[in-house]
């Protein structure tokens, strides 16, 4: 069989070479990564742009904030010594021994029985414990004030006293006398009672 050639009016055939072939698809796939470079250059400007609005901010932020830090220093330092002051008080009103009202019984008992006689030194704790040492210019003063302590007026205040020194002493000069007590103070209702 031989074989016939047809004449194809209808179909349109070109021959092209290889190379214009190559050249179309290459500006074909240029243009398709261009446009995807493009893309990708835009969205690297946004995400830039929203970045740098977010450190701004945030920037903005911490200024405010350490301006507001360096701003409230002074009262914040002034609140935590409160605090610490606070502190401290209820742990001495914990260990109080509500020293003035004791001091004030044993005060008011020397006029009644001398004059001359004054507290030197006076202790006392939580529990009511006290010491206490006072003088006297002269002997009789003394002697009085001995018979005042023994009496149940002066000892109505004490669950327990005695007396534990007796001396004799020179301030200035002058002889003195010195008696050191210790016992311990009923509570304060019933001393009032």
């Amino acid at each position: 069989m031989t074989q016939q050639k047809r004449l194809n009016l209808f179909n349109k055939t070109t021959n092209r070479n290889v190379t214009s072939i190559i050249a179309d698809k290459t500006i074909f796939y240029s243009t398709i990564v261009g446009a995807i470079l493009f893309v990708a250059f835009i969205v690297l400007i946004v995400l830039t742009i929203t970045t740098n609005s977010r450190v701004s901010t945030a920037t903005q932020e911490q200024k405010q904030l350490v301006e507001y830090l360096s701003q409230n220093k002074t009262a914040e330092a002034q609140t935590t010594y409160f605090l610490q002051k606070k502190d401290q008080l209820k742990t001495f009103l914990k260990d109080d021994a509500a020293f003035l009202p004791y001091y004030t019984i044993l005060k008011n008992s020397l006029p009644p029985a001398t004059s001359s006689a004054t507290i030197q030194t006076m202790k006392i704790d939580k529990s009511k414990k006290t010491e206490f040492l006072i003088t006297f210019i002269n002997y009789d003063d003394m002697y009085r004030y001995i018979h005042y302590v023994e009496s149940e007026d002066f000892l109505r205040n004490f669950e327990s006293l005695k007396l534990t020194t007796f001396s004799l002493n020179q301030l200035g000069g002058v002889k003195g006398y010195q008696l050191h007590f210790e016992g311990k103070f009923m509570n304060l209702p019933e001393v009032v009672n």
